[in-house]
This record gives C-alpha cells, sequence and structure tokens, in this order.
C-alpha cells in the first residue's frame, strides 16, 4: 500500500490527494479505519487489519505527511523530511541536498531519498559518479539525456539508482535502494 500512497502523493495538493487516497486503500482493506480530524482538516489516518496497522499523520501548518506501516516502514514529505537513521552509510548524499522525501522499509531493504539543490544537473551527476566510483561501487548504467541523468551502481547485495533531473532553480535528485 506505501506504493499506492506515494504515487497518489503527487497530485495535486498533495497532503489533500494522500489523504483521499489513504483512505481509499484502507476502506478497501477491509480493516478497521480510524480519521483523526481537528479543525475541519483531516490530520491523522490508522487502519488495522489481521495486526498490520498503517498511520498516516499530516500537519495542516508545516505540509508534512508522515505515513508508517507499523512493521518498521515509514515515508515523510515535507520540512522534517531526512535522510533515514538506516540509510546504508556507504551511498554518499550530496552535500545540501534539501530533502524534501524520503522512505524506508526495513522488511523489504528498500529506501527512497528524494531532494533538490541549486547545483547544475552535470555537478551533480559529476559528484556522484566519482564518489560512487570512490566507494567501489560498479557502475550498472550510465544514461543522460537532455535534462535528465541516470546512473546505477551496485556493491554486494545492494543496487543503488540516482535519477537526476534538471529543475528550474538547480537539480532534484532522486536514490532508491534495493536488494539485488
Amino acid at each position: 500500500m506505501m506504493v499506492a500512497l506515494i504515487a497518489g502523493a503527487g497530485c495535486g495538493k498533495a497532503k489533500d490527494k494522500l489523504a483521499e487516497v489513504a483512505l481509499e486503500k484502507m476502506a478497501q482493506s477491509g480493516g478497521n479505519v480510524d480519521v483523526q480530524v481537528k479543525d475541519g482538516q483531516v490530520v491523522g489516518i490508522t487502519s488495522k487489519k489481521d495486526g498490520e496497522n498503517v498511520s498516516v499523520t499530516m500537519s495542516k501548518d508545516s505540509g508534512n505527511v508522515q505515513i508508517s506501516n507499523g512493521t518498521g516502514g515509514s515515508m515523510t514529505m515535507g520540512d522534517s523530511a531526512k535522510v533515514p537513521d538506516n540509510f546504508p552509510k556507504d551511498i554518499p548524499i550530496y552535500t545540501g541536498l534539501k530533502i524534501g522525501m524520503s522512505s524506508n522499509d526495513p522488511a523489504e531493504g528498500t529506501f527512497l531519498v528524494q531532494g533538490t539543490t541549486p547545483d547544475a544537473l552535470d555537478t551533480v551527476a559529476a559528484f556522484y559518479a566519482k564518489a560512487m566510483k570512490d566507494g567501489a561501487w560498479t557502475e550498472t548504467l550510465s544514461m543522460k539525456q537532455a535534462d535528465m541523468s541516470s546512473l546505477a551502481y551496485e556493491k554486494g547485495t545492494l543496487v543503488v539508482q540516482y535519477m537526476l533531473s534538471k529543475a528550474d532553480t538547480g537539480s532534484t535528485v532522486m536514490i532508491t535502494v534495493g536488494k539485488k
């Protein structure tokens, strides 16, 4: 369900769409759904089914959204997003990257970090290419098209993909980490 919530979060007013998608998915699950409302706004949603708890917490003031699945998986969007504490230490994060979304699922060994930087796309791509080479990662993909670059690497049991794109001012970086 985390994937459906992430996909829905990018449309329109992210917080409202996220709440709508979360409610729909939770209602379809057949579990008990509890919706928390404050001042006429949905601020939290909790679903319990077969011992699995999923909660969505939204802050009207900050615009932050936090989703957790009860088994250690979580997603955070907004100013409170940060690189997860258990993110692999040998995978570089661009210096000064302003994190806008992060997620992790320890059970699956997956991570996603998305952010922006005022630096140019070519500068960011060069940083990652050098840092991964210096870290003894094996490059499996390096592709550049007009305003986008995709880089992928493997090391041990992990695979890492960097999707880099030109933004209005600077670059957007999306890092996905998974197991082979």
